[in-house]
């Protein structure tokens, strides 16, 4: 987020010289900490952080995979057959991640 605004981003940096991006860091530990100890139940956390872990992680993915084939540099650009392994493996893994939660759900 202190990126957009161009401000200074790195835990390298002093927190008087990027003061954004140390009290953007500090507000998510607190909120954070507040969800933790607000629960009812560690155990419903714990399992609620895992769903949408679960439920993000593709799209993470598909970012990652868009990413490595548009922006690479040349050197380092997929081949046609390391394109066509990725979306298979992806495809694949993306299935049987459905097909379990499918099965879990019903």
């Amino acid at each position: 987020v202190a990126e957009a605004f161009g401000a200074q981003r790195s835990l390298n940096d002093r927190a008087r010289n990027a003061p954004l991006f140390y009290g953007i860091y500090g507000a998510c530990v607190i909120a954070g900490a507040a969800t933790v100890l607000a629960s009812h139940s560690f155990v419903h956390v714990a399992i609620t952080v895992e769903i949408v872990n679960a439920l993000l992680l593709p799209v993470v993915i598909g970012f990652l995979v868009a990413l490595a084939w548009t922006t690479l540099p040349q050197p380092y650009k997929l081949r046609v057959h390391e394109r066509l392994a990725l979306a298979i493996i992806v495809a694949g893994v993306g299935t049987i991640g459905l097909s379990w939660a499918a099965l879990t759900i019903l």
